[in-house]
């Protein structure tokens, strides 16, 4: 019996060194770095493969873990809810570009399903040609995957969430990934981006206590509107795994601070960088974002609507511009813009065609989008009349 307890503590004092070990390793590896201070809007710059969307999926996620586990807390114990009334609702991320929420296990149908859809493609392929071959690999053509867990995507942003027309949950992230493409610095005349967007970014706290993050290769590819309502801006370079093979990642960075038309740089030691989590590629459970997302978009056409993301790459592209009657009419009558389109619930922002449409109180009473309008009334006569 003392053989056995001695033995058995043997194996206990080892376990122990090893846990001591890995942390002693872990330390040596993150020590020194930073962490993001909350804040209600955040905004990554920096060259490709600096890790801008990496840091933006990881600040977003980190937050809504932290407001999950309080959403949690609060159906567990529910006198909590009367401290907090909104922590009870779940809140979500809403990104221009796929970020996985969950994994759920695949059902026996479903795998039947894409091990018929595999082979049919496999066999699809084999009668072609090798140039033919060729051009479709270079498409990005994959065989369908047999997956034993599916990703589950968060909701796409839509131009509706920024201009106020869908509301969103108490607590919700918006997730802008080059948002110059979205927000360029030429739409300083845009009247929605000047009006509904800007009121949007800049009361987001107020609206719906929400945290707004950027990130494109330069800030002042933003527009003005929305630039000078920055939080912080961190220019990232050198992203790296740490020591070459330890999961986690190191990336340095130069905090800019937006003050009017200039972007004054913080003092720094000269060696600042973020410290995080990064894993490896067989850990397929753990992957949240593809960071190619757009490489479809190379071989077909960008799409400006979307219901919900279907993989881990899209063609989705946000579109937010206007038509020149809209703009026009903006320009001549300010006021009666604001009146009809910023304060007047019953117009919504339809995105194909770049124009507020009127919407029936049936419709709106139900919470419809703009798509399903009746009336849409000509700007142009008037913006002329005004002239």
């Amino acid at each position: 019996m003392t053989e056995f307890f001695y033995d058995n503590r043997k194996i206990l004092y080892l376990i122990i060194a090893v846990f001591a070990f890995c942390m002693f390793i872990k330390w040596l590896c993150l020590r020194g770095g930073d962490r993001l201070p909350f804040i209600n809007s955040y905004m990554f710059t920096g060259t490709m493969g600096a890790g801008k969307t990496y840091m933006s999926v990881q600040t977003a996620t980190a937050i809504i873990r932290r407001r999950r586990r309080l959403s949690l807390i609060c159906r567990v114990l529910p006198f909590i809810a009367l401290i907090w009334p909104h922590a009870r609702i779940e809140p979500k991320i809403y990104s221009t570009y796929p970020i996985v929420r969950n994994y759920r296990k695949a059902t026996k149908s479903e795998r039947r399903e894409m091990k018929a859809a595999r082979k049919a493609s496999k066999q699809e392929v084999r009668r072609l040609k090798l140039k033919e071959r060729y051009e479709l690999r270079c498409g990005g053509h994959k065989h369908p995957r047999i997956r034993k867990y599916i990703p589950v995507f968060y909701p796409p942003l839509k131009p509706g969430h920024l201009t106020g027309d869908i509301k969103v949950e108490e607590g919700s992230i918006f997730v802008i990934g080059e948002a110059g493409r979205f927000l360029p610095q030429w739409d300083f005349n845009n009247p929605v981006v000047c009006e509904q967007i800007a009121q949007t970014i800049a009361l987001s706290r107020h609206f719906f206590n929400g945290v707004i993050i950027f990130d494109d290769q330069c800030s002042d590819n933003l527009v003005k509107a929305v630039r000078s309502r920055l939080g912080m801006i961190y220019h990232l370079h050198n992203f790296r795994r740490a020591w070459k093979v330890m999961p986690w990642f190191k990336v340095n960075y130069v905090p800019l601070l937006p003050v009017e038309d200039n972007n004054t740089v913080l003092e720094t030691d000269g060696d600042s960088f973020f410290v995080g989590p990064l894993p490896y590629k067989w850990q397929k459970r753990k992957k949240m974002y593809e960071s190619r997302c757009y490489k479809k978009m190379y071989w077909s056409k960008a799409v400006p609507t979307l219901d919900e993301f279907d993989g881990f790459e899209t063609t989705y592209m946000m579109d937010i511009s206007v038509n020149k009657a809209l703009l026009d009419f903006y320009k001549t009558n300010k006021r009666e813009y604001k009146k009809r389109f910023l304060y007047d619930e019953s117009w919504r922002f339809d995105v194909l065609s770049g124009q507020f449409i009127k919407i029936d109180d049936q419709d709106h009473a139900q919470g419809s989008s703009a798509s399903s309008s009746s009336d849409e009334v000509s700007l142009e006569t008037e913006a002329q009349a005004s002239s």
